[in-house]
């Protein structure tokens, strides 16, 4: 009897301790490194100075900040214990530090930061690409077609062949991904088209039409937009359904999605910029005049569900820093960061950013820094 009560204890202790490891843990840690942070005090100048240090900081760790993988049940967790190190190695090389880096060499580029430019090309070409252009990781969904515009600005400024390469490289592999009439599928597994797919290729896309004189490349990523504007937008708003079913064409998720909007924003900002095709431009100039109509309309435009205050992170900071981005190139207005300010931390570290969806209508709870939003906030001093 002794020992069977033993057994028990042993495995509700055990049991007990993998729940508070899996479902408990993060949370805690979370609130310990970014709960009793102190908020940046100071003017917009000294503000963009920490946020570029930040990110510059951000490059160089090995650790990855935005929270990619939101816990579910409990079977899936045991499970996943045992390959989360993997999984975690492979982060390094998803769309949030491809933001990063983008923007850190645009940043550098743009201030004239030589020194800086140099130690961030070095780490770069050392982990992320071979000296023949080929990626130095494994490439194997839509999102890291963003790496392929990091080869585009170092080829822009350095003329180095490998870069050229590495942009041709995504080029085909995104043409390897498309049906006949261009349109790549963000996950063919799932059998839905997500907006997620618009923020991923439009802008490498076009950078590339821009740089090689590629028609192919411009005419992609308009046929991708409007394949979403035909399918994927809610009529009334201008904004975009998470998804819409491939087959049905049934709509799919919430159509006020914040960090959607942003990808979706992302596709208009690029096509307006590089469009050779005027008629295309105004297509792009007519949704966003109809999707500020709406952001200026409605409460709460920054929570993780746009015009709701009970959103599960009731201010994301993607939303906010990436339409900051948008609007300064777009508009060339100065923008007012007072209501991300609360969000950044004495040394520059913007924090309330959700963390990346499970899939539909399946959205984070939790919040993190994150390379992504640490990288829009940066584009957006520029």
């Amino acid at each position: 009897m002794l020992y069977f009560l033993l057994i028990l204890l042993v495995v509700f202790f055990s049991f007990s301790s993998i729940l508070f490891y899996i479902y408990v843990y993060p949370y805690i840690m979370n609130n310990i490194s970014y709960g009793k942070k102190k908020c940046f005090e100071g003017p917009v100048i000294e503000l963009e100075k920490v946020v570029f240090k930040q990110a510059y900081k951000m490059a160089f760790s090995k650790r990855n900040f935005m929270s990619m993988h939101e816990y579910s049940d409990f079977k899936t967790e045991c499970l996943r214990l045992f390959y989360r190190r993997n999984h975690y190695q492979e982060e390094r090389f998803f769309f949030p530090r491809a933001f990063l880096f983008y923007a850190l060499f645009e940043y550098s580029i743009k201030r004239n930061l030589s020194n800086e430019f140099k130690a961030l090309k070095g780490l770069y070409d050392s982990v992320f690409i071979h000296q023949d252009g080929s990626p130095g990781f494994k490439v194997d969904r839509i999102d890291q077609v963003v790496f392929g515009l990091i080869s585009l600005v170092l080829y822009n400024q350095t003329k180095e062949d490998k870069y050229r390469e590495n942009a041709k490289f995504f080029f085909d592999y995104l043409l390897s991904n498309a049906d006949e009439a261009g349109i790549v599928v963000y996950r063919r597994v799932t059998g839905l088209q997500h907006v997620d797919v618009l923020g991923m290729i439009i802008p490498f896309l076009m950078e590339y039409s821009k740089l090689f004189s590629e028609a192919q490349a411009e005419k992609i990523a308009f046929e991708n937009l409007s394949y979403y504007i035909k399918y994927g937008l809610d009529e009334h708003t201008g904004l975009p359904f998470h998804a819409f079913d491939l087959k049905t064409k049934y709509k799919q998720g919430p159509m006020n999605w914040g960090r959607g909007l942003v990808w979706f924003y992302l596709g208009l900002l690029f096509i307006k910029e590089d469009a050779s095709d005027i008629e295309h431009k105004n297509i792009v100039t007519n949704l966003i005049t109809k999707i500020e109509s709406y952001l200026s309309a409605v409460d709460f435009p920054y929570s993780q569900f746009i015009g709701l205050r009970h959103s599960p992170v009731g201010f994301d900071s993607s939303v906010f820093a990436s339409l900051a981005f948008i609007r300064r190139r777009i508009f060339s207005i100065d923008i007012d960061y007072s209501e991300i300010i609360k969000r950044i931390t004495s040394d520059g570290m913007v924090l309330s950013t959700s963390g990346d969806t499970l899939g539909i209508n399946n959205y984070a709870r939790v919040t993190s820094p994150s390379e992504f939003t640490q990288a829009m906030l940066l584009l957006s001093f520029i």
